[in-house]
């Protein structure tokens, strides 16, 4: 699946079906469960899809058709998608490091948004900015649903602060939006706009903490 996942998307070709039920319930037996230990199951999928040179991860026009397909996977099957918008909140790191040190920045989160998801999930970068322009990033999960990816995002979100010892004030904190999709979600750009509604709300409530779509339409915020 991998492989044949990252052609299509290289190529534009979709002219085979994914054989959804196999991923399915390979999926499903992974989902949120510590990864089987052999060099195979540790190739993450977004290794071979294009990516980003600066960031890392993958590019927006690859994770944009990426997230097509899947959307539609998920559709066929009746498994649900769920994404977490990310983006750094303005703070003295990153003022201190500026636009010069983006890069090592971002490459850092990159890297700590795959080391704490699974295999099967993909990180990419939007060229939507955040905070002092620095770029915002998608991690998209199958199978997953959307307390699961909030969970995971609250905990990369506490581990990605840095604490001052004597003013006691965080010096990296992360905004993240998560929304999953549903019967109703018809468009990748749908589920995208849901995910940022929520990371927004994150960002005017002080940023550092995560924010369920579904929480702010139930009126829980």
């Amino acid at each position: 699946f991998k492989q044949k996942t990252a052609y299509e998307i290289r190529n534009c070709d979709w002219s085979s079906d994914v054989c959804s039920s196999d991923l399915y319930s390979e999926l499903a037996m992974q989902a949120f469960l510590p990864e089987p230990q052999s060099p195979l199951a540790r190739v993450r999928l977004d290794s071979l899809l294009p990516i980003d040179e600066e960031s890392g991860a993958v590019t927006e026009e690859a994770l944009l058709s990426y997230l097509h397909i899947s959307l539609e996977m998920m559709q066929r099957t009746g498994g649900t998608l769920s994404l977490c918008l990310v983006s750094l909140d303005d703070s003295p790191l990153l003022r201190l490091f500026g636009l010069d040190g983006s890069r090592t920045i971002c490459r850092s989160l990159v890297q700590h948004l795959q080391q704490e998801s699974r295999a099967y999930d993909v990180v990419g970068r939007q060229s939507q900015a955040g905070a002092m322009n620095f770029p915002t990033f998608v991690l998209i999960s199958l199978l997953c649903e959307e307390y699961q990816a909030a969970s995971l995002a609250k905990r990369v979100c506490d581990q990605m602060k840095y604490i001052h010892e004597s003013q006691d004030q965080s010096w990296l904190s992360l905004s993240i939006g998560v929304a999953a999709s549903h019967w109703s979600t018809q468009t990748p750009r749908e589920l995208l706009d849901y995910a940022e509604f929520a990371r927004q709300h994150a960002e005017r409530a002080g940023g550092g903490r995560t924010v369920r779509y579904s929480q702010i339409v139930a009126g829980n915020l």
